[in-house]
This record gives C-alpha cells, sequence and structure tokens, in this order.
C-alpha cells in the first residue's frame, strides 16, 4: 500500500507540473523560462526512478541467489531508465533554442532513444530469434514509418521550391541526415516496446507499448506541424507535448512498477 501511495504521489506532482508548462509555459517569450518549466515534469520522473533504484539497493535478508540475480537485473534497467529520462531532460532544454542548439537537442533525443530500445531489450540477437508474428510487427511499424517518411518527404521538396521556409540549404543538408538516422531511432524504439508484449502480455508491458507509441505520434506531430506549419491547439504544442508527456509516464511506470 505504502508503494501505490507513493507512486499516486508522483504521478500527481507529474500531472500538476505538466499542466503547469501546459498552462505558463507553452506561451512564455523567455526561452529560459520556458525551458525550465518544460523540464520540470521529466525532472520529477528522474526523481522517481532515483528513489526506486534507492529502494532496490536496500539489503534484504534471507535473498536467495535467483533473487539477487533478478535485483541485478532491475538495477541495470532502473539505470537506462535514468539515463534516457536525463537525456531527454537536456533535449528538451536544448530544443526551447533554435539553431545549434537546436540540433543539439535532436542528438541527445536521438542518443535517448538508443538507450530506450536498450531498455526494452532489443538486440541482433533477439531479433533474430524474432518469430514469424514479432517480424510481422517490425515489418508494420516500418512500413507505416516508409509511408509518412514520403509523405513528409513531398511536401518538404513542396515546400523547399516555393520558399515557405526561407531555410538555407546548407542549414537544411545538415539536418537531413540527423532527421533520417532519428526517425530510424524512433521506429526501433517502437518495434521494441511492442515485442515486450511478444514476451510477456501484461499490464506494464502494455504501458510501456502505449509509451512507446505516444513517443512515436508526438515526434510525427512535431515533424508534421514544422513541414505543414500545423495551428492546432497553441500551434500544435499542447497536442505534441501532450503526447510525449505521457509517452514518459507510461515508460517510466513500466520499469519503475515492476
Amino acid at each position: 500500500m505504502g508503494w501505490s501511495l507513493s507512486l499516486s504521489f508522483f504521478a500527481l506532482v507529474y500531472f500538476i507540473l505538466c499542466s503547469v508548462y501546459l498552462l505558463l509555459g507553452v506561451s512564455r517569450r523567455s526561452q529560459w523560462q520556458k525551458a525550465s518549466l518544460k523540464c520540470l515534469p521529466i525532472g520529477s520522473l528522474l526523481l522517481l526512478a532515483v528513489w526506486t533504484s534507492q529502494l532496490e539497493h536496500q539489503p534484504s535478508r534471507g535473498d536467495t541467489t535467483s533473487e539477487q540475480h533478478v535485483t541485478e537485473g532491475r538495477g541495470e534497467t532502473i539505470r537506462l531508465l535514468l539515463l534516457g529520462l536525463g537525456l531527454s531532460i537536456a533535449g528538451d532544454a536544448l530544443l526551447v533554442f533554435r539553431g545549434t542548439l537546436g540540433l543539439l537537442g535532436v542528438l541527445s533525443f536521438s542518443v535517448a532513444q538508443c538507450v530506450y530500445i536498450a531498455l526494452f531489450g532489443l538486440t541482433l540477437e533477439r531479433v533474430a530469434e524474432q518469430s514469424f508474428l514479432g517480424l510481422l510487427s517490425g515489418l508494420g511499424v516500418f512500413s507505416l514509418s516508409l509511408l509518412i517518411l514520403l509523405v513528409f518527404s513531398w511536401r518538404f521538396s513542396t515546400v523547399l521550391k516555393s520558399g515557405e521556409h526561407g531555410m538555407r540549404r546548407r542549414f537544411i543538408g545538415l539536418v537531413m541526415p540527423i532527421a533520417l538516422a532519428y526517425f530510424v531511432l524512433i521506429s526501433l524504439m517502437l518495434w521494441s516496446s511492442i515485442l515486450q508484449l511478444q514476451q510477456a502480455f501484461n499490464l506494464l508491458n502494455v504501458l510501456g507499448a502505449v509509451g512507446g507509441l505516444l513517443f512515436y505520434v508526438s515526434d510525427i506531430l512535431i515533424a508534421a506541424g514544422a513541414i505543414w506549419q500545423l495551428r492546432v491547439l497553441l500551434h500544435g504544442r499542447i497536442l505534441v507535448m501532450t503526447t510525449y508527456f505521457g509517452a514518459q509516464l507510461l515508460i517510466t511506470i513500466s520499469v519503475v512498477a515492476t
């Protein structure tokens, strides 16, 4: 009961911090204020993961060897979560700023996606051992990603020809490879979260898979907003951040509540 109450408390704090950013931070003109408010929700998840890590390291009497191995595995998973959340916080702060700092934010999130892929347990050996259903789910994810990429590429080429964005071609040449690499990583992350369900279909793995899907949707919305300049719910930022905050919360709960 104590653990459930603690988790509920962290979830409530997270909801309040997310609401504060969505109500006040999105419209802030000061980049530093916006970056600070934006990082607070994920910072609270980081504290939750740190607290869980401390609980995991508390020795218990009578632990068997198998139980110690499970604890060590859990510790590794929580460390990956801590790293992923830390990189996400860095990415959140850097993406508020334009230019080079924004690109560093994308790179930070790229590394975070690699960490989440490892957190969900995707390895080359696991890919080689996948069943037909697992490979089929991967085919579905990457087919969807390819379709979205083709639509984005068509729209982006149209924008460049019309000169709507006024981007420098040199800057575009730097951004495109990074964006494509990130698109592959976010697709791998989504697939790895889905594969967890095949390994063990339970509530926590479902939460992790839904979190992976929301992360994927959030990034697609960012790309769509940048290319089409969508104006949905405060320039689309509320929709993007709602799906993003939901993704990070569900991924975190799927790990710490195990």
